[in-house]
């Protein structure tokens, strides 16, 4: 039986295997079998691959399908990568045509991944994802979300800071974030007697009273908090601030223990002996360095 007429018998009737018609319903006296898997090329779904996971069907298409994601979500600083995958129900997508267009001008393009990374200032944005088998195609349009919900680090503000003339001081901010880990600490502004080591501000202060700001700037990524302070120097003894560790000094004290008078500024100033505490131990103190050649007030605290 020749069912097509092309000279080749149909399967199950032949005398010779040579014979075999390789496309019974179709007339190929050829009998072309590129891809020799037994089936010719006229009827054959994929003529050029013996296992058939081709993209050029010659009878029924579908169209491929995108599968990888439509859209993306970028945190400023960090690099991410995009890259574009697809099937096909009529093969293993070898064959399948793929291209990416419009990507943002941030982003590079490396065959099929998108890659870039996102600064604070960049905006939502999009690229283009398209696949052809040579006939179909599926296009989608990628979503890139920049990630603005950032919180800004918050500095604890300080009113006032008082370090007592030859004391080592060292500042470091006390700051909260609640969604970063990695911060840059900056001084703009502080005391000439300081310098900048390891984010710390440090310095022995001056004899000389002085009051000087002292700037900081503490960011994450992307957004950051300021906060200024006055660092004043003072001489412990110098209850009145007159520059000068005289009698008025005890008056002062005595007024401030027993009278409510107004207290030193700051209240360490008083406080000569270090004892922790303002009383009339200070006063006497402060009497016998100024006319006993007692100690000077606040010699050998900490």
């Amino acid at each position: 039986t020749d069912t097509d007429g092309d000279g080749y018998g149909d399967p199950g009737y032949p005398a010779n295997t040579c014979d075999i018609d390789n496309c019974p319903n179709v007339e190929n006296p050829d009998q072309l079998d590129s891809d020799y898997d037994g089936v010719g090329n006229v009827c054959d779904e994929c003529p050029n691959d013996p296992d058939d996971l081709c993209c050029d069907p010659q009878f029924s298409n579908d169209p491929p399908e995108i599968t990888s994601a439509t859209s993306v979500t970028v945190e400023p600083g960090e690099t991410f990568n995009y890259t574009a995958t697809a099937s096909d129900p009529d093969c293993d997508g070898a064959n399948l045509d793929m291209t990416i267009t419009d990507t943002p001008s941030w982003c590079s393009l490396n065959d099929l991944t998108v890659s870039g990374t996102a600064e604070c200032s960049h905006v939502d944005t999009s690229f283009t994802v398209i696949v052809f088998d040579g006939a179909l195609a599926d296009t989608i349009e990628v979503m890139v979300t920049v990630d603005h919900s950032n919180v800004a680090p918050v500095i604890e503000n300080e009113e006032s800071i008082y370090v007592r003339n030859g004391a080592f001081f060292e500042f470091y901010p006390n700051f909260t974030d609640p969604d970063d880990t990695e911060h840059t600490i900056m001084y703009p502004e502080y005391p000439s007697w300081c310098t900048v080591q390891n984010d710390s501000v440090v310095g022995t202060a001056p004899e000389e009273a002085s009051i000087q700001t002292l700037t900081v700037i503490v960011a994450d990524y992307c957004n950051a908090d300021t906060m200024s302070v006055e660092v004043s120097t003072y001489a412990c003894g110098d209850v009145n601030q007159s520059d000068g560790i005289d009698i008025d000094d005890a008056v002062y004290l005595v007024s401030y223990i027993f009278s409510g008078g107004p207290p030193p500024v700051p209240e360490e100033a008083g406080d000569v002996n270090c004892t922790g505490e303002i009383d009339i131990d200070d006063v006497v103190y402060l009497i016998a360095y100024i006319f006993s050649s007692g100690p000077a007030p606040c010699d050998g605290c900490p």
